[in-house]
């Protein structure tokens, strides 16, 4: 093989690790979590500014699988995330489809097993295989139309979550009371 072949297959083999990962910082002071949860271990806490590197988001772009600086692998909330776009920082929650972040998936087993096999809680993975995230609705403002012009908003992200419904059996309040 000459030296100009392996150079070439050299490169071949690193350009889709390349396409994938996505050069971000964080936004604010941020968690990083074994999994794409609040409610997952803390791994490691960065402040704002902090370099990462996006691998993916879950569907929805709540959350992203990232490399923090120190090599640390984990899940960051994806509003605390910001990334360049048209000029500016966005935060990845509302803009992760349009900058082309790749949708990716989690399963404790695997992930844990391939990042986390030192870590205490490792040994508790049982347990948080068959943990189940709340699932919060989300509104994002200001990401479906992008005037790079123009500041973001200081909140980019709002989330909104439902009133309880009402007890269908319950009886109606009365008039006049």
């Amino acid at each position: 093989m000459t030296l100009r072949s392996f150079v070439v297959c050299a490169f071949a083999a690193v350009l889709p690790a390349v396409g994938v990962a996505q050069q971000a910082s964080t936004l604010s002071a941020v968690a990083m979590r074994a999994g794409p949860d609040s409610g997952y271990p803390l791994v490691a806490s960065y402040g704002p500014g902090t370099p990462i590197t996006v691998q993916g988001c879950v569907e929805g772009y709540a959350w992203c699988d990232v490399i923090g600086p120190n090599g640390y692998r984990g899940w960051v909330h994806a509003g605390a995330i910001g990334y360049p776009y048209l000029r500016r920082q966005v935060p990845v929650l509302g803009y992760g489809a349009a900058i082309g972040i790749p949708v990716v998936t989690f399963a404790v087993g695997p992930y844990w097993a391939a990042h986390y096999p030192h870590r205490a809680w490792y040994r508790e993975r049982a347990r948080w295989e068959v943990y189940r995230p709340v699932v919060r609705p989300v509104l994002v403002a200001g990401a479906v139309v992008v005037h790079p012009e123009r500041p973001l908003p200081r909140r980019a992200a709002v989330v909104v979550v439902p009133p309880p419904a009402a007890d269908p059996t319950a009886p109606a309040p009365e008039r006049g009371q």
